[in-house]
């Protein structure tokens, strides 16, 4: 209906947003999941009303990006929700819901899930444990993924950096994935490099900010300390340049032992 009378409709879509967030958010719960009551082909078709809600969300997404942006964390909670729980059996419904992801990654949105990132990483949350999922699902789910680090790597802190390192260093010596996805992997690990260096040297900066900060009396002691080292130091080196520092030569200890040795021979001879 939205195709047939975008025009029409435009202005009221939009109050549907609210309600799309609070459908894609529904999860039954763990107690409900393990009930023996519990319907799981109901379920199944829950989930895939609900991932077609999901993927009209990223058809309109960028028509309705601010409206969006307010609700993004329930959104993101909602996405992961939906990955977490999708069951294994239904390897269509993972891929529709990985393409619905995608588009709207590809949006500024994606900033919304840089605290969602360390559970991504999970391939049992990404890719899911079913087989067939394994096999055909891997390089969509990668690719989307390695999207979402190279244009969020700027926010994440080192723990999540180094888990992006791990997943992707395993993408490159697994021979089972495709070529351009381990190509793929190697251009991410290598933008990578110099994020994890800015993050390290600014993460060091700001604890030896707080160490100092909590010891002043050391930190005005090596601050003084520093320019003193420096100062002994070079005049160090300028005496060595001089020869000060230089040890003396042996000879005239040698010549004073020889001269000292032959007198006391003349002195045993005489006696």
């Amino acid at each position: 209906m939205y195709q047939l009378y975008k025009q029409n409709v435009h202005s009221d879509v939009e109050g549907f947003i609210p309600l799309i967030m609070s459908t894609i958010s529904l999860q039954p719960t763990l107690h409900q999941r393990n009930s023996p009551n519990f319907n799981r082909e109901v379920f199944v078709d829950f989930m895939a009303a609900q991932i077609k809600t999901l993927s009209f969300l990223a058809y309109i997404v960028r028509l309705y990006q601010n409206s969006v942006n307010d609700h993004s964390s329930e959104l993101a909670r909602g996405m992961v929700g939906l990955l977490r729980l999708c069951p294994q059996e239904v390897a269509h419904l993972r891929k529709e819901l990985l393409i619905a992801a995608r588009h709207i990654l590809a949006t500024e949105l994606r900033e919304k899930f840089v605290g969602c990132l360390e559970e991504l990483f999970d391939e049992s949350v990404l890719i899911g444990t079913g087989w067939t999922a394994y096999e055909s699902l891997r390089p969509l789910a990668f690719s989307t993924l390695a999207d979402l680090v190279h244009h969020v790597r700027a926010h994440l802190p080192l723990r999540v950096l180094s888990l992006a390192v791990n997943v992707f260093s395993k993408n490159v010596h697994d021979e089972s994935l495709v070529t351009t996805i381990q190509t793929m992997s190697c251009k991410l690990l290598l933008n990578l490099v110099e994020c994890i260096r800015q993050r390290s040297d600014r993460e060091n900066g700001n604890r030896q900010q707080q160490f100092t900060s909590s010891n002043p009396q050391l930190g005005n002691q090596q601050a003084l300390g520093t320019p003193q080292v420096l100062s002994s130091m070079q005049n160090a080196a300028a005496a060595h340049n001089s020869g000060i520092l230089q040890r003396p030569t042996a000879a005239p200890l040698f010549a004073a032992n020889a001269g000292s040795g032959s007198a006391e021979v003349k002195g045993r001879s005489e006696r």
